[in-house]
Protein backbone atom coordinates (compact mmCIF):
# COMPACT_ATOMS: atom_id res chain seq x y z
CA UNK A 1 0.00 0.00 0.00
CA UNK A 2 1.13 3.33 -1.14
CA UNK A 3 1.05 4.67 2.57
CA UNK A 4 3.06 2.28 4.30
CA UNK A 5 5.81 2.70 1.53
CA UNK A 6 5.67 6.66 1.97
CA UNK A 7 5.91 6.03 5.99
CA UNK A 8 8.63 3.78 5.74
CA UNK A 9 10.31 6.17 3.56
CA UNK A 10 10.25 8.75 6.09
CA UNK A 11 11.69 6.45 9.07
CA UNK A 12 14.33 5.11 7.03
CA UNK A 13 15.42 8.84 6.49
CA UNK A 14 15.01 10.07 10.00
CA UNK A 15 16.85 6.73 11.24
CA UNK A 16 19.64 7.26 8.64
CA UNK A 17 20.30 11.07 9.92
CA UNK A 18 20.91 9.65 13.58
CA UNK A 19 24.30 7.75 14.78
CA UNK A 20 23.23 7.71 18.30
CA UNK A 21 20.69 4.63 18.90
CA UNK A 22 18.30 5.90 21.36
CA UNK A 23 19.08 9.07 19.89
CA UNK A 24 17.67 7.38 16.28
CA UNK A 25 14.49 5.96 18.19
CA UNK A 26 13.36 9.12 18.89
CA UNK A 27 13.93 10.81 15.34
CA UNK A 28 11.52 7.51 14.03
CA UNK A 29 9.24 8.81 16.73
CA UNK A 30 9.45 12.10 15.59
CA UNK A 31 9.47 11.26 12.01
CA UNK A 32 6.22 9.08 12.55
CA UNK A 33 4.43 11.89 14.56
CA UNK A 34 4.95 14.38 11.50
CA UNK A 35 4.11 11.83 8.63
CA UNK A 36 0.88 11.54 10.65
CA UNK A 37 0.12 14.88 10.84
CA UNK A 38 0.87 15.81 7.33
CA UNK A 39 -1.23 13.25 6.28
CA UNK A 40 -3.81 12.31 8.22
CA UNK A 41 -6.29 11.13 5.81
CA UNK A 42 -3.92 8.91 4.42
CA UNK A 43 -2.87 7.65 8.01
CA UNK A 44 -6.40 6.61 9.21
CA UNK A 45 -6.89 5.19 6.20
CA UNK A 46 -3.69 2.94 6.76
CA UNK A 47 -4.49 1.88 10.20
CA UNK A 48 -9.08 1.60 9.23
CA UNK A 49 -8.05 -1.65 6.89
CA UNK A 50 -9.94 -4.68 8.04
CA UNK A 51 -7.04 -6.98 6.46
CA UNK A 52 -4.20 -6.94 8.87
CA UNK A 53 -1.11 -4.98 8.43
CA UNK A 54 1.04 -8.23 8.90
CA UNK A 55 -0.22 -8.76 4.90
CA UNK A 56 1.22 -5.24 3.41
CA UNK A 57 5.36 -5.96 2.70
CA UNK A 58 5.96 -1.95 3.88
CA UNK A 59 3.99 -2.71 6.85
CA UNK A 60 6.20 -5.53 7.30
CA UNK A 61 9.48 -3.31 6.13
CA UNK A 62 8.09 -0.35 8.94
CA UNK A 63 7.76 -3.22 11.70
CA UNK A 64 11.15 -4.73 10.82
CA UNK A 65 12.86 -0.82 10.57
CA UNK A 66 11.37 -0.06 14.43
CA UNK A 67 12.79 -3.54 15.35
CA UNK A 68 16.49 -3.20 13.78
CA UNK A 69 16.54 0.20 15.80
CA UNK A 70 15.57 -1.15 19.00
CA UNK A 71 17.88 -3.91 18.36
CA UNK A 72 21.01 -1.60 18.34
CA UNK A 73 19.44 0.06 20.78
CA UNK A 74 19.46 -2.91 23.13
CA UNK A 75 22.95 -3.57 21.82
CA UNK A 76 24.85 -0.65 22.55
CA UNK A 77 23.00 -0.15 26.02
CA UNK A 78 23.98 -4.00 27.10
CA UNK A 79 19.97 -4.49 27.36
CA UNK A 80 18.72 -8.19 27.28
CA UNK A 81 14.92 -7.10 26.15
CA UNK A 82 13.11 -10.27 26.80
CA UNK A 83 11.55 -10.51 23.59
CA UNK A 84 12.56 -8.12 20.69
CA UNK A 85 9.14 -8.10 18.81
CA UNK A 86 7.37 -7.79 22.04
CA UNK A 87 9.01 -4.65 22.80
CA UNK A 88 8.58 -3.37 19.26
CA UNK A 89 4.83 -3.98 19.61
CA UNK A 90 5.08 -2.11 23.14
CA UNK A 91 6.88 0.54 21.37
CA UNK A 92 4.63 0.68 18.25
CA UNK A 93 1.46 0.83 20.28
CA UNK A 94 2.48 3.85 22.32
CA UNK A 95 2.99 5.58 19.39
CA UNK A 96 -0.25 4.46 17.67
CA UNK A 97 -1.85 5.46 21.04
CA UNK A 98 -0.88 8.74 21.15
CA UNK A 99 -1.06 9.85 17.61
CA UNK A 100 -4.80 8.24 17.78
CA UNK A 101 -5.67 9.98 20.62
CA UNK A 102 -4.11 13.43 19.19
CA UNK A 103 -6.25 13.11 16.39
CA UNK A 104 -9.33 12.60 17.87
CA UNK A 105 -8.61 15.64 20.21
CA UNK A 106 -8.48 13.50 23.08
CA UNK A 107 -5.78 14.01 24.91
CA UNK A 108 -5.66 17.59 27.37
CA UNK A 109 -3.36 20.29 25.84
CA UNK A 110 -4.07 18.79 22.19
CA UNK A 111 -1.27 17.71 19.73
CA UNK A 112 1.16 20.12 20.92
CA UNK A 113 1.26 18.10 24.39
CA UNK A 114 0.56 14.76 22.86
CA UNK A 115 3.46 15.04 20.68
CA UNK A 116 5.71 15.55 24.08
CA UNK A 117 4.03 13.05 25.14
CA UNK A 118 5.37 11.01 22.63
CA UNK A 119 8.75 11.75 23.24
CA UNK A 120 8.19 11.16 26.99
CA UNK A 121 6.90 7.82 26.35
CA UNK A 122 9.76 6.93 23.93
CA UNK A 123 12.40 7.99 26.66
CA UNK A 124 10.16 6.25 29.66
CA UNK A 125 10.29 3.43 27.93
CA UNK A 126 13.75 2.73 27.01
CA UNK A 127 14.81 3.54 30.60
CA UNK A 128 12.32 1.05 31.95
CA UNK A 129 13.94 -1.50 29.50
CA UNK A 130 17.23 -0.44 30.99
CA UNK A 131 16.34 -1.24 34.63
CA UNK A 132 14.32 -4.12 34.22
CA UNK A 133 15.83 -7.66 35.30
CA UNK A 134 16.63 -9.57 32.20
CA UNK A 135 15.34 -12.67 31.68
Amino acid sequence: MQGFARLLEELRQAAAEEEDPEERLLQIASAYWSFVWRNQTLYELMFSLHQGQHDIKEAKATFALVRSALASWSEAQAVALRDLDDAVDILWSALHGLVSLALAFLIYGGPPRAQLLLKRAVHDLLRAWKQAPSS
